[in-house]
């Protein structure tokens, strides 16, 4: 249920990716996060609407590509598009409804009447039914959106009610953008999890944060607080799996139930979920002080972040795309 989750997963590996300083990557995401920001919303094909078109696509192709250097499955990250697609979906179809601007490509009549009703009331059950079936439930999201759609157009029976929905090339370009953007930006932010250990991750925490201990900013504190966030999501997303599994075993089904069972079930969870928080929350606690962690006091470290040529050259790297990007918005 909540295995498509990926925040704060670390997979171990050796690949270029993986060996890059951490501080490198903290940064560079920030950067490439803005960047992806910086880049106009095209509004035609021409001129910088359509550099800003095949920007975006760069980025799409450079990161997927970064991804499958570190050997990781792509498949895994774009599941976790599933919790997302039906706002994605909404975002689009209101992009392509709401701007007439630009030549139209089409003009379709929605109609309305108790038989289109009764058919996305059948199309959607046969979905929430068959969706746990489908390996990529995201496409078939798309496919069952589509369907509608088509349903909505295509059958004219005992209406009662029509609208008119125009289709232009500045809203499907705005919206094929925007949901380009979005998933770019959730690629990149997964790469610093699954490449960046939660130990590397808060020792560059407390690094870059450095400067604010000037004034009396508990930096090494943050750091830890952040670290063991990180820590305890995939932690508590296991033992939630398990929680589900054990009431499924006796009964409880979670895929089938109405929404007011569905809400119900879920504060079932939220007690032994919290218990088990509070408890692992103690022994960690206890962990930490048997082995001499202090709060605020100065910490050692075995190893100590350093840069090296490939640090300097990927710096460099996020530098010109990020200026290109903001070239690419002044110019527009």
């Amino acid at each position: 249920m909540f295995d498509n989750i990926t925040i704060g997963q670390y997979v171990n590996g050796g690949s270029f990716v993986h060996k890059l300083d951490p501080r490198l990557k903290m940064v560079a995401l920030l950067f490439l996060i803005v960047a992806i920001f910086l880049i106009p919303i095209p509004n035609s094909l021409t001129g910088i609407s359509l550099a800003s078109i095949y920007t975006i696509t760069g980025f799409l192709i450079f990161i997927s590509l970064v991804f499958i250097s570190t050997k990781i499955s792509l498949f895994k990250v774009l599941s976790s598009l599933k919790g997302l697609m039906f706002l994605l979906t909404f975002m689009a179809i209101i992009q392509i409804i709401t701007n007439q601007v630009g030549d139209e490509l089409g003009n379709f009549d929605f109609f309305f009447s108790f038989v289109t009703i009764l058919i996305i009331i059948g199309v959607v059950s046969f979905y929430l039914f068959s969706k746990k079936f489908v390996p990529f439930t995201p496409l078939y999201f798309l496919i069952i959106v589509t369907t509608i759609i088509y349903v909505l157009i295509s059958i004219d029976i005992y209406t009662f009610n029509t609208i008119n929905v125009s289709v232009t090339t500045n809203g499907l370009i705005r919206a094929i953008f925007i949901f380009i953007r979005v998933v770019v930006i959730i690629i990149t932010a997964s790469l610093l999890t699954f490449t960046t250990s939660p130990n590397d991750i808060s020792n560059a925490t407390e690094s870059l944060m450095a400067p604010l201990k000037l004034i009396k900013v508990p930096v090494s504190v943050f750091a830890m607080m952040f670290s063991l966030t990180l820590r305890f999501i995939p932690s508590l997303i296991g033992q939630m799996n398990k929680i589900i599994a054990a009431q499924t075993s006796r009964g409880v089904d979670f895929k089938e139930s109405t929404i007011i069972k569905k809400v119900k079930q879920i504060v079932s969870l939220l007690v032994p979920v919290l218990v088990l928080a509070i408890n692992s929350a103690i022994d960690l606690a206890d962990t930490m002080e048997v082995r001499g962690y202090i709060v605020g006091a100065k910490r050692t470290k075995i190893d100590k972040n350093t840069l090296k040529l490939n640090d300097y050259f990927v710096g460099l790297l996020i530098l010109g795309i990020f200026s290109g990007c903001l070239v690419l918005r002044i110019l527009s």
